[in-house]
């Protein structure tokens, strides 16, 4: 009898063993297929990354872009004003020396021809005139 209890224990230990070879084989599974899924999950979480990256550069390098346009357009601008205000700035000055020339002329012809009185007058108007017109401008006198 003792063998057959030896036996007996014999298999139960076998069938226990045989038991916890199963579940480890099968927690040895799950677990393959655990990384295989974190593995997985962190390469779709790179390639994200790397997406979020690569739209980042890209949103920068479109902001490097429109800073450097509105640099251009306003230096553009700049420029055009400027060349704006030059040209005004030679058209007052041509007609200042046309309101002195006025001026001028008219004072030597009416001293030529004695008329001191129609003089004065017509030079008050000039002048008049003159002062108008540079009080309605905010160019700088230039020519006096």
């Amino acid at each position: 009898m003792g063998s057959k209890d030896s036996s007996d224990k014999e298999m139960k230990w076998n069938i226990i063993f045989n038991s916890l070879v199963e579940i480890l084989r099968k927690n040895e599974e799950k677990l393959r297929a655990q990384v295989k899924r974190q593995v997985s999950d962190a390469q779709s979480y790179n390639d994200k990354l790397s997406l979020m990256k690569k739209e980042i550069e890209d949103m920068n390098m479109m902001r490097r872009v429109e800073i450097a346009n509105y640099d251009i357009f306003k230096e553009r601008d700049r420029l055009s004003c400027e060349s704006q205000l030059e040209h005004a700035q030679k058209e007052l000055d041509y007609l200042r020396a046309w309101f002195d020339f006025l001026i001028l002329s008219t004072h030597k012809e009416t001293s030529d021809s004695g008329g001191d009185a129609d003089c004065k007058l017509l030079e008050d108007k000039l002048k008049k005139l003159k002062l108008e017109f540079e009080g309605g401008c905010e160019v700088p006198t230039l020519v006096q």
